[in-house]
């Protein structure tokens, strides 16, 4: 899989089809195409503590204060648990966020479109709710989520005025 062929727009689904998904979204998403890592807590019900997979390396294709689209060459089992580590820019970068699969589907490059529901164990398994999460793992709680959602939508009124400045100097031209 190429992951370099990734535009942050990448989707099975029509353009018709994507715009009306994102436009039902609770949170602005930001398109991206950045690194990101998936490792996946595994439960040992004996102990009632999670451990980390090893490491598998994706793409975050977009994200908001309520979940993020990695593409990666993994295909997990929706309602799997996860922790997924992002870097939304040099100084912005998140390790360890808890997150649920929501959907997983096959990508045109032969990787799989992972959807992710960023929360607190509570939110995402219940049953699990009062389990111990392995060190680095970050619950994601209504704090983080705002501050989530207060850099996305500075990234994103920096990326509108880049884009108005360009459609301004070319008017010029």
């Amino acid at each position: 899989m190429n992951k370099a062929k990734h535009s942050g727009l990448a989707s099975s689904k029509s353009d018709a089809d994507t715009h009306t998904h994102l436009n039902a979204r609770r949170y602005l998403r930001l398109p991206l195409a950045a690194p990101s890592t998936v490792r996946y807590l595994n439960g040992d019900p004996a102990t009632r503590t999670f451990v980390l997979s090893p490491r598998i390396d994706g793409t975050l294709l977009n994200v908001g204060a309520g979940g993020a689209l990695v593409v990666c060459e993994h295909a997990p089992q929706p309602g799997e648990l996860l922790a997924l580590e992002l870097s939304l820019s040099d100084e912005f970068t998140f390790g360890g966020v808890l997150g649920k699969v929501k959907r997983v589907e096959p990508d045109t490059e032969g990787g799989f479109l992972v959807g992710i529901e960023f929360g607190t164990l509570a939110n995402l398994c219940l049953e699990r709710a009062e389990w111990q999460l392995p060190p680095g793992v970050v619950r994601f709680d209504s704090a983080f989520r705002e501050a989530l959602h207060h850099l996305l939508f500075t990234m994103e009124v920096g990326q509108r005025e880049r884009l108005h400045r360009m459609e301004s100097e070319d008017a010029e031209d």
